[in-house]
């Protein structure tokens, strides 16, 4: 894997957003090694998870992420809440622009491109 491909300091837009957002999740109440899920179109934004240094134990293929954000928020709820009875301590999402209506119970983490939503939080 590449150096840059690692490069876990920094996001595209903000300096050390990805440990401003790991901070964030602590604050939270995520601990390392913590089990968390994963929603994320690519495979290779793993900053939080390792600065965090949590344990990703569930993911929406990376290539099945537009289908979880356009299906209907019942859909959306059946998988999170599969996720927390799994033992899951969080679900961490990565995406740029979120689409407002697909938001209710996700905090954003800081100014990085992370969004989390926590079962005890619904």
């Amino acid at each position: 894997m590449s150096r840059a491909a690692c490069d876990t300091s920094k996001s595209d837009e903000h300096p050390n957003a990805d440990a401003q957002a790991a901070t964030q999740l602590a604050n939270l109440g995520i601990r390392p090694g913590d089990k968390v899920a994963r929603i994320s179109p690519t495979v290779v934004d793993l900053g939080i998870e390792r600065i965090a240094r949590v344990q990703i134990a569930a993911e929406v293929d990376n290539s099945r992420t537009s289908d979880f954000w356009a299906a209907p928020p019942s859909t959306q709820n059946s998988l999170l809440d599969l996720f927390a009875s799994r033992g899951i301590k969080a679900v961490i999402a990565t995406f740029q622009t979120p689409v407002p209506a697909n938001m209710n119970g996700w905090i954003h983490l800081g100014s990085s491109q992370y969004w989390v939503w926590l079962p005890e939080k619904r």
